[in-house]
């Protein structure tokens, strides 16, 4: 702030034509060039530093309190918004927080302020001129912060769900290819990306007004400055360094309220992107209020349960329903589909919590038990294993992410995997690619099957995990899965009858009720039982 002051020092030399002083002038006016130079490239590394290590921690939080969240969480979520809350969102507020936005506006406060200083010291005539401007643009940058804030939420709000859509489509592009629906997904994708155009566009118009106006009203000002300050030194009132001192803090007054105008708008996008950002961070994690923990012997107990699905709270799932699984004992459970089959893995699992009864584990209620330690002691195995895009080792050692490349080897020889993963040219580093597209049916169930050893659970959940196999795949499956199931208490939901015939007793579930109990054996013998009846479709399929 000393170098506008050093050049209308440098005028009046001229004008004096003294050359005395020239040269101590010069030299410090070099030395401040430099050490300000040196002063802005700190100021911005450091506050660039900052705002980086500050968007790391929210992308940190944000992911950690949305895994933490439960699963009717994201049943009423989409994956592909939350994945925009993740990158987009906080990547707009890395924006209003970097060097070239947040510290520059700090920098434009203190520099306007000064200047205003500097200016009413040199003349108060012509600063009382240039005030006006000041309010004016204040004024103005507050509504366009405003605007841009409420357009900037929207917008982002608007490629969120252009996300989802995209993400979506790339998911399932297999079953948009087989159907040729290219031309559809594309018109879908470009419905909601022309919703995005239209929020840029709104905020490109009141972008456009703002600055045009702004600008306007600054180069009036210096106008007015030029204007007066010249019948000022005409009249013996100002010298013409002094003149050229004002000038240039007019200049620096401009770029300072342009450069916070400009600032402002940008943190107030990143305050906009933000707001839903921090209302996910501050969000409510999943209920783990137990403690439990200890070693369980597998006796469970469902009590008189109601329950039904919280983004289907008209749907009844289970209505009073009661059953008891003793300890290490094998129990099918079967019923037409939609009868509550999976909801009972999932009760059981806590992913979701009954809205009347109680689920006893070893005498003690569910939710009693540290929600992790109980996850982690109930084994899972589904119709559609999911595996991530990793190698086929690291899958498998996502059952116990610290067991031994020997301990991995010798579950998938368990599961049946280890002769087709060595058949691969890089064994277990194969890669299996994303859900595990590049391996068929029977062996990603293998692996999971391998992964499920690995964790080695006291209680197993089987959900139809042989239905989708051919009868090679399901022999060898059913073979890995008696392996899996020796020792531990095993609820199995199947439709096929060599995976339920072996079960120690069969509850037959229909509209959320057990209708029918006991020895699948002797149910199946029974003309008069329900299962009976049922297994001829089961045969059939």
């Amino acid at each position: 702030m000393a170098i506008p002051a050093g050049f209308g020092t440098l005028v009046d030399l001229a004008t004096a034509a003294s050359a005395q002083d020239l040269p101590k002038v010069v030299t410090g006016l070099g030395g401040l060039l430099v050490v300000g130079s040196v002063a802005t490239g700190v100021r911005n590394y450091c506050f660039t530093i900052a705002g980086a290590r500050i968007v790391k921690r929210t992308r940190d939080n944000l992911f950690s309190n949305l895994l933490a969240q439960d699963v009717g969480f994201f049943d009423s979520s989409s994956s592909g918004q939350l994945v925009n809350r993740l990158s987009n969102d906080t990547e707009k507020m890395s924006q209003a927080l970097s060097g070239p936005v947040f510290s520059q506006g700090l920098r434009s406060i203190v520099q306007g302020t000064f200047c205003l200083g500097a200016m009413f010291w040199i003349s108060p005539e012509l600063a009382a001129t240039m005030s006006i401007m000041v309010p004016a643009i204040g004024a103005l940058s507050m509504m366009y912060g405003r605007v841009i804030k409420k357009l900037s939420k929207e917008t982002q709000d608007a490629l969120a769900s252009a996300t989802h859509v995209s993400e979506e489509v790339f998911s399932n592009v297999r079953t948009v290819k087989a159907f040729a629906n290219e031309s559809l997904e594309n018109k879908r994708y470009g419905q909601e990306n022309q919703t995005v155009y239209a929020k840029m566009h709104r905020t490109a118009q009141a972008g456009a007004g703002y600055f045009g106006v702004t600008t306007f009203v600054g180069n009036a000002s210096l106008l007015a400055v030029f204007s007066y300050g010249t019948s000022l030194v005409m009249n013996g009132s100002l010298t013409l360094g002094s003149l050229t001192s004002f000038v240039l803090y007019t200049v620096y007054l401009g770029i300072s309220v342009v450069s916070l105008s400009s600032s402002w708008s940008e943190f107030m996008r990143g305050l906009g992107a933000s707001s839903t950002v921090l209302e996910l961070i501050d969000k409510e994690r999943e209920k783990n209020n137990g403690s439990l923990q200890g070693k369980l012997e597998g006796l469970i107990q469902l009590q008189n349960i109601h329950f039904r699905y919280p983004t289907r709270p008209e749907a009844r799932i289970f209505e009073d329903l009661s059953l008891v699984v003793q300890p290490g004992q094998k129990v099918g459970i079967v019923g037409k589909s939609g009868s509550g089959k999976s909801s009972l893995a999932a009760l059981l699992l806590r992913f979701y919590d009954p809205l009347q009864g109680e689920i006893l584990l070893d005498g003690h209620k569910l939710e009693s038990y540290d929600l992790h330690w109980l996850r982690a002691n109930i084994g899972y195995v589904s119709q559609e294993p999911v595996l991530f895009s990793g190698t086929i080792e690291e899958n498998i050692r996502y059952g116990k992410p610290t067991a031994s490349f020997e301990q991995i080897k010798q579950c998938a020889q368990k599961a049946h995997a280890d002769a087709f993963i060595n058949s691969f040219p890089d064994g277990y580093s194969t890669v299996v690619g994303e859900r595990g597209v590049s391996l068929s049916g029977g062996q990603r169930q293998r692996i999971a099957i391998a992964r499920a050893l690995l964790k080695d659970p006291n209680i197993l959940i089987l959900d139809e995990a042989t239905s989708a196999l051919d009868n090679e795949s399901e022999h060898l499956v059913h073979d890995a899965l008696e392996r899996l199931m020796s020792g531990r208490t095993t609820i199995i939901i199947a439709h096929r009858l060599s995976t339920i015939m072996t079960t120690d007793v069969l509850y037959v579930l229909q509209d959320g009720k057990i209708i029918e109990q006991g020895d699948p054996r002797q149910l199946i013998a029974s003309p008069d039982s329900i299962f009976h009846s049922m297994a001829k479709s089961y045969q059939r399929t």
